[in-house]
């Protein structure tokens, strides 16, 4: 969650720009990454050999150890199984940080914008308490699953599901290492450059390219968008990625009296010929709320408070 102050400032007719500034409050948060995985088929069983780290931050997260075999006994492990918020410290804050949003428009000729923005500069610093590192190295076999022909249609394809849940986290098995003091994460900063353009009253219609920088490296697409205003106090927004790395996506938004927002978008992850996903399938849905305090002027420096995501 993040809360914010904003100023906006027109240097010319055609020409404003604007800064943000937002305190940032973390509850929980998760990631993982394989450096290396190399996989060995035989006809017997699959080796696999991984290099991978993974970072969890939470009051109140406690790592699971332990399996169960086919019988159902439980199995003891020396590797992370699984993570479990325990307690009512599980509610207070694990994070804390500060980021900036900068960004100007521009309008060269009448119904033509361009705008660009630096969003999300800065960090979120987790309590040490709060952090769970660890790391995974060496090899693993996986022989195998095996599917029950008695149970029903859909009790087997649970069971075949979780089973394949369950051996892909085995797969790679995470073993808790040490952390020394708190933990500091960088936030994904984006770069955005856009081009609006509103034909007749009631319609825009738009290009946007983003890049954004990760931990993970740098990626980019470009999404086009189009804006209907149907009533003075109802917008409704479309959107579709033309080219991504991260996979193709849609978008839908509504704005109501300038104030609330509601979005909704979905990316169409990348799919093998075999349809193994290779990236990550995702949905989010957003609510925001803008209460703007005091009136705009022209050369001002109105003030507007941002609550939400």
């Amino acid at each position: 969650a993040s809360a914010g102050i904003g100023y906006a400032y027109d240097l010319f007719d055609n020409l404003r720009i604007g800064v943000k500034a937002k305190y940032l409050v973390g509850l929980a948060a998760a990631n993982a990454n394989i450096d290396q995985m190399r996989v060995d088929m035989s006809s017997d069983a699959w080796t696999v050999n991984t290099q991978a780290t993974m970072s969890a931050y939470g009051h109140g997260l406690r790592p699971l150890t332990g399996t169960t075999d086919e019988n159902g006994n439980e199995v003891p492990t020396d590797y992370i199984t699984g993570l479990e918020f325990t307690g009512v410290e599980t509610l207070a804050p694990a994070g804390k940080g500060f980021a900036f949003d900068f960004g100007l428009c521009y309008s060269p000729i009448k119904k033509l914008k361009l705008s660009a923005a630096l969003t999300n500069v800065g960090s979120i610093r987790w309590d040490a308490e709060a952090v769970i590192n660890a790391q995974s190295t060496g090899e693993v076999a996986f022989s195998g699953l095996t599917l029950d022909l008695e149970a029903s249609g859909e009790d087997a394809i649970a069971q075949l599901g979780e089973d394949i849940s369950n051996n892909l986290i085995n797969m790679i098995q995470f073993k808790q290492i040490a952390q020394q003091g708190a933990a500091v994460q960088k936030l994904d900063s984006r770069l955005l450059l856009a081009a609006d353009y509103k034909p007749f009253r009631g319609l825009n219609a738009g290009l946007i390219y983003t890049l954004e920088n990760t931990a993970y490296g740098q990626f980019d697409e470009l999404t086009a968008s189009a804006n209907i205003s149907l009533l003075k106090d109802l917008q409704f927004a479309g959107s579709y990625t033309l080219f991504s790395d991260y996979g193709r996506s849609f978008g839908f938004a509504l704005n109501f009296c300038s104030l609330i927002y509601l979005s909704w978008d979905h990316i169409l992850t990348h799919v093998s010929p075999q349809f193994v996903p290779l990236d990550v399938l995702s949905t989010q849905f957003e609510v925001g709320l803008r209460l703007p305090i005091g009136k705009y002027k022209k050369r001002d420096l109105p003030k507007l408070l941002y609550f939400g995501k």
